[in-house]
């Protein structure tokens, strides 16, 4: 099953404070992705005997076909050619938020590998740990104990992750592109499920942050924000949610479709009830109280 979600025809209907937003979430959220990949593809070679530089100049043969074999046997897709397709969404998404933010440098995966190496554990909020221990039950397990445990188990991954982190990077840089690599193919539809999924998760939750953004802006009489961005924002989040409502409950393709197109219809109004309110406030008219003298100037 594929959700049915068009990403860069979303994000790039979206204002651009809510594109950065949205693109900086969803490239930030593949470099980690793509680096877990990487560290497990370490450890595979490791554990075989072998070593990274090995790997690679043998075009990653142990790699695809451990993942051939144990696709074969039923995990159900192969996770080489998952990070492959994952790689070149990734480097799409990332094109397309440098040309937004005008910096070719943004967002690398060696800035995302540090950060994941580095820094405090973000411990569980305390309604979380207390749900966990009572469902435990277990005599002495305490929010305290679960949270000191937590903290030591993240440190030691993290640490181990730095130790390894040239040979992750070193795979990183040696990844291929899939076969077929063109930069107009949607390498989202292409993925598992699961993953797709979760990718969509990550888009809901960077479209809310933009709206939250705008909010906080407006409340804050920053200039840069702009009210009517707000029913763009929200346009997009009801295609996002009909495409996860569709992928949870699995509707019917007549009623998907209905509600797709409603969606994207409101989508088409909200745009252009945008574009229309950016036109009337393209100029303003200031009056100098004392003089009554008046003048034009942009917006």
């Amino acid at each position: 099953m594929s959700i049915n979600l068009d990403l860069t025809t979303l994000i790039m209907a979206l204002p651009e404070q809510a594109q950065r937003t949205v693109l900086y979430g969803l490239v930030g959220s593949l470099n980690a992705r793509v680096i877990g990949s990487c560290a497990r593809i370490v450890q595979y070679v490791e554990r075989e005997g072998s070593d990274v530089s090995t790997e690679i100049v043998n075009g990653f043969a142990k790699t695809a076909e451990d993942a051939r074999l144990r696709a074969d046997l039923g995990t159900g897709h192969d996770t080489w050619l998952e990070l492959l397709d994952t790689v070149a969404l990734r480097d799409n998404l990332h094109a397309l938020l440098a040309s937004v933010v005008n910096d070719d440098e943004v967002l690398p995966y060696s800035g995302t590998l540090a950060f994941m190496t580095s820094g405090e554990a973000r411990v569980p909020n305390k309604e979380q740990l207390d749900a966990l221990v009572a469902a435990l039950a277990t005599p002495g397990l305490t929010a305290e104990v679960v949270t000191t445990v937590y903290k030591a188990e993240v440190a030691r991954q993290r640490a181990e992750m730095a130790a390894k982190s040239h040979s992750i990077m070193d795979v990183l840089t040696a990844l291929p592109y899939p076969e077929d690599y063109d930069e107009e193919t949607d390498y989202f539809c292409r993925l598992p499920h699961l993953t797709q999924l979760a990718i969509t998760n990550k888009a809901l939750d960077a479209l809310n942050k933009a709206r939250n953004n705008v909010v906080v802006g407006m409340l804050q009489r920053r200039s840069s924000a702009n009210i009517g961005d707000i029913p763009l924002i929200n346009a997009a989040m009801g295609e996002v949610d009909v495409a996860l409502r569709n992928a949870d409950s699995g509707l019917d393709n007549t009623t998907a479709q209905q509600i797709a197109e409603q969606q994207v219809a409101e989508h088409k109004k909200a745009v252009r009830r945008s574009a229309a309110a950016k036109k009337a406030a393209a100029t303003r008219k200031l009056t100098r109280c004392k003089t009554g003298e008046t003048a034009t100037v942009p917006a």
